[in-house]
């Protein structure tokens, strides 16, 4: 079933005080009778797939997780030290206060609008990364960069109540 209601389930979050791991919240109260959720993970990323089917489901047949392997990402916080923009500060700033200097340096930006989990309890899914820009009031959370120099920055329409990317403000793990 594709129609899957708004709210069964939310995005996966850190869990407080660990570093590895994660949780998401399932609100069976949305099944009707009869359904089954399923969520699955599968390929080397990790990649999740949600269903609501429609009566019962076989058995899950479980295989062994392919070996770990360590895969750099394609973009890594830029303005992390020995990064190209390891002396800007752009998180919670707006995109309008943001790219006249990062154009200023030259730097091709794209925009990755970000989803956060109800009540913003830290973390984030990116819905979509484009080339198109936002408008200038939409808020800054963080900018990355990938190999090839560009800019993608981390953006909401609206201000939150916290920094999504850190869980609350960036200077409480990233010290200046």
């Amino acid at each position: 079933m594709r129609n899957i209601p708004r709210g069964v389930y939310s995005l996966p979050e850190n869990i407080p005080g660990e570093r590895e791991g994660w949780q998401m919240r399932i609100n069976t109260k949305l099944f009707r009778p009869g359904q089954t959720f399923v969520w699955s993970i599968s390929g080397k990323g990790g990649m999740t797939t949600t269903y609501l089917m429609e009566g019962p489901i076989a058995p899950c047949e479980p295989v062994p997780a392919p070996k770990p392997s360590f895969k750099e990402p394609e973009f890594r916080v830029a303005t992390d030290r020995g990064r190209s923009l390891e002396d800007l500060r752009v998180d919670e700033k707006t995109v309008g206060e943001v790219l006249p200097e990062l154009r200023r340096r030259g730097k091709k930006v794209v925009f990755a609008v970000i989803s956060v989990p109800p009540g913003n309890p830290g973390g984030y899914g990116i819905v979509r990364t484009q080339e198109e820009p936002v408008g200038d009031d939409w808020v800054v959370w963080e900018a990355e960069e990938n190999a090839k120099g560009v800019i993608r920055l981390l953006v909401t329409e609206h201000r939150l109540d916290k920094n999504p990317v850190y869980g609350g403000p960036r200077d409480a793990l990233i010290p200046d």
